[in-house]
């Protein structure tokens, strides 16, 4: 899945990339309307350079807050092979909102069944 661009967004919304490009950068030479369209549309499409001070402004940030956070649980010893699975697995979830953390863990501690100290309580989902 390929990154979301300010193409895609100002072809989907039918403006010109400038235009586009302004209203993410929150450019008083664009029109409130218009920049909140934009900005929202971005987000829906899954923009990743979206600016948290914008998204706040437009009073989007609370979709921020209901971002779901997928855990994949990994050893260190990592092969090229599951370093483009992860990558896929990323890209999905950023297809849909969600957030992706990664941890390492050790062959002991999976033994043990014993999870990250950093691992938050409002976590989504884990994968191992």
């Amino acid at each position: 899945m390929k990154k979301v661009t300010i193409q895609d967004v100002a072809r989907e919304l039918n403006l010109s990339r400038n235009t586009v490009a302004k209203a993410l950068n929150n450019s008083d030479t664009v029109a409130y309307e218009t920049r909140y369209l934009v900005i929202e549309k971005a987000y829906e499409m899954g923009y990743s350079k979206l600016s948290p001070v914008v998204l706040n402004e437009f009073k989007l940030r609370n979709k921020i807050d209901e971002t779901k956070t997928i855990v994949v649980l990994t050893r260190r010893e990592i092969s090229v092979f599951w370093n483009s699975i992860i990558m896929g697995i990323s890209d999905e979830l950023n297809k849909y909102g969600c957030k992706l953390q990664f941890n390492f863990i050790s062959e002991q501690d999976e033994k043990n069944l014993v999870l990250p100290l950093d691992l938050q309580a409002d976590v989504s989902g884990v994968l191992i």
